[in-house]
């Protein structure tokens, strides 16, 4: 009997430790640059579980272009949806994103606004940054 309790508390804990604590977006869509050149086209993962510390929220955004990673992290501790953040998406000394984002609820949906400027050569020598904005539509993969 004790065997059978022991089991059962056994797996009851880890199917507990598996629920789901985390959100996983992908969000994509052409901003508008400032400037009235080409349009810019954006992809965003978003990985947002619970931060090391037990009680907020991390978050990690990332994108690949020109087959490099470009990530940022934030930790947020408003207990809310995190609004006009500040980040920059970098690779080591190159810099892919640089201004703010804010995550919002759509429906039964979610998107990711960005403000500020890209760099559409993250490599060159001189970095040349393009102000632009965007509202990118996420696809909700969580599980």
């Amino acid at each position: 009997m004790k065997a059978l309790l022991a089991a059962a508390l056994i797996l009851g804990s880890a199917h507990l430790a598996h629920a789901r604590d985390h959100m996983e977006l992908v969000c994509s869509a052409v901003a508008d640059a400032k400037d009235g050149g080409d349009k810019i086209p954006l992809f965003i993962h978003m990985f947002e579980s619970r931060a090391s510390d037990g009680m907020n929220r991390g978050e990690m955004l990332s994108t690949i272009y020109q087959g490099v990673l470009f990530q940022a992290t934030h930790v947020n501790k408003t207990g809310r949806f995190s609004s006009k953040v500040k980040i920059s998406l970098d690779h080591g000394q190159t810099t892919r994103f640089r201004g703010t984002y804010s995550l919002v609820q759509k429906g039964d949906g979610y998107a990711l606004k960005l403000e500020g400027e890209v760099n559409d050569d993250p490599p060159a020598k001189k970095a040349e940054f393009r102000a632009a904005s965007a509202t990118l539509p996420c696809v909700d993969l969580s599980i």
